[in-house]
């Protein structure tokens, strides 16, 4: 049975064991199914009853506690703390440290006979005032799909493990 019954507001609820009788209580008439969930309902339920009534743009106390308790993990033991879903980091492929890699030129494209890119290494430096120094390159690993100068940071960079 599926029913849609009105109270502060729309009830809907389906049930295999229910029938659509309804019966007095508190001098309210309600359909079975929703005294029979009322009188069995568990404490989540009841939080979630309770904090229908308080709109707002506060944490519900359950994702206040799982907050809590992924702080606690972070404090103690961060390996065992799943990362925070999100837009996946730059972080450069293991594979350019097991394989083996050839720098190539950059092939030419409509625009220019010899394109270039900036340099995934060199562009890591910073000058005095701190400001990145962008530096380009006409080479580039089509394995990693990275432009690197060939000297030096074409090495370094598939032989390095933490740049």
């Amino acid at each position: 049975m599926a029913i849609r019954w009105k109270d502060k507001k729309d009830v809907v609820l389906l049930s295999t064991i229910h029938n659509p009788e309804m019966v007095m209580k508190n001098n309210e008439l309600k359909p079975k199914v929703v005294i029979d969930y009322n009188d069995t309902m568990g404490g989540v339920d009841r939080i979630d009853h309770h904090l229908a009534a308080y709109p707002g743009g506060r944490d519900s106390p359950l994702e206040y506690r799982i907050s809590v308790i992924r702080k606690m993990f972070e404090k103690c033991c961060p390996s065992v703390v799943a990362p925070k879903v999100g837009r996946p980091g730059k972080t450069p492929h293991p594979l350019r440290l097991t394989e083996r890699h050839f720098p190539e030129l950059l092939p030419p494209t409509q625009k220019k006979n010899a394109p270039t890119r900036k340099c995934a290494m060199c562009s890591r430096v910073r000058d005095a005032k701190g400001k990145k120094i962008r530096r380009e390159s006409r080479y580039c690993c089509p394995d990693c799909d990275v432009a690197l100068s060939v000297t030096p940071c074409f090495r370094v960079y598939h032989t390095t493990l933490n740049i």
